[in-house]
């Protein structure tokens, strides 16, 4: 387990708000750089430079999951793209404005080229964006540089989805991504549902799983652990979502603890 990540606030979930770009300095976000940091000690064996995240059942957060990351690793000097592969139910556009602009299908179809993707985006709050935040301006006191992250849509949606993730189309861009990136986090459709993740699987270097809390049950895990096996790709672990439904665990100014039913105080962890 990399991390347990707990529900985000009501009102940025209202919004679609990353928790990494509305409230950098809130204890939500910094779960997700305990996964970041987590994310990396696992990596070092290995390296892995392309990273499938899926989950085994829909609405299990992956995408919100994929978005916070992303924004986290980025933040970590890290030249970062971050792609939405899940051609079923595309849902990075809700956290990033993609509107307009040029998607991995279109460029799979040829009817664009890679580069024309790869601007970075520029990250700020509505506020700043209003007075015209760019790439190098200081945001919510953090320092976001130019090239750190590219996001790329999925483009117009495919009749065929399922065929049209494993097309040497789409090989292609996975592996100029490989060469051009730190990273390359890739978000796809549920293992369990479609075979989508699976397909790409074989042409990515590693695996993330999502798991939400009182979502999957003991038979669901245990058929995803068997599709997990049979995929080459590297398993890196899995995020547990919504785990501050939990009893004794839970987020106070800025730490998370752990509360023993053995034990009459509650331990806070810096």
């Amino acid at each position: 387990m990399l991390a347990r990540i707990p529900e985000p606030p009501r009102r940025l979930r209202k919004h679609d708000q990353p928790v990494m770009l509305a409230e950098p300095h809130g204890s939500h976000a910094e779960i997700f750089r305990l996964l970041r940091t987590n994310l990396e000690f696992v990596r070092l064996p290995h390296s892995p430079r392309t990273i499938v995240v899926t989950s085994a059942l829909e609405r299990e957060g992956k995408s919100t999951t994929s978005a916070n990351l992303a924004i986290a690793l980025a933040r970590a000097v890290q030249r970062f793209a971050l792609v939405d592969l899940d051609l079923r139910r595309p849902a990075l556009d809700r956290f990033f404005d993609l509107q307009g602009r040029i998607g991995l299908t279109q460029i799979a179809l040829r009817q664009a080229e890679l580069p024309q993707v790869l601007d970075p985006m520029a990250f700020s709050t509505p506020e700043r964006s209003r007075n015209g935040a760019g790439p190098n301006d200081d945001v919510n006191g953090y320092r976001i540089r130019e090239g750190e992250l590219v996001v790329i849509g999925s483009g117009p949606i495919p009749p065929n989805p399922g065929e049209f993730v494993g097309t040497a189309a789409i090989a292609r861009i996975l592996e100029e991504l490989r060469t051009q990136f730190d990273t390359v986090l890739v978000d796809t459709p549920p293992a369990l549902q479609v075979g989508d993740a699976m397909s790409l699987s074989a042409r990515v270097d590693a695996l993330l799983v999502v798991c939400r809390m009182n979502v999957v049950r003991r038979s669901t895990l245990s058929e995803l652990r068997r599709v997990l096996d049979a995929s080459p790709a590297q398993k890196l672990g899995f995020v547990l979502a919504g785990a501050d439904s939990e009893d004794g665990y839970g987020y106070d100014a800025g730490a998370y603890y752990y509360k023993d039913p053995g034990v009459r105080e509650t331990v806070g962890v810096p």
